[in-house]
């Protein structure tokens, strides 16, 4: 599962945020007017979780992602 952060350009931090439902890397994202973000395609890590890598795919699923 993939994780977010939301940044308050008023206090100028950042808090934790549910991730959206497949973690993705190098995916393009639009943010809609009704506060969601339409997150699509992208690359999706199928190997181990090691720093050194793991095996990357492409993906042409898309998600829209509800910040809380």
């Amino acid at each position: 599962m993939g994780s977010a952060v939301r940044y308050d350009p008023l206090s100028r931090s950042w808090s934790p945020e549910a991730g959206m439902t497949v973690g993705r890397a190098e995916f393009a994202a639009v943010a809609l007017t009704d506060g969601r973000a339409l997150g699509t395609t992208g690359t999706i890590r199928t190997g181990p979780s090691t720093p050194s890598g793991g095996y990357h795919r492409l993906t042409c699923t898309s998600e829209l992602f509800t910040p809380h």
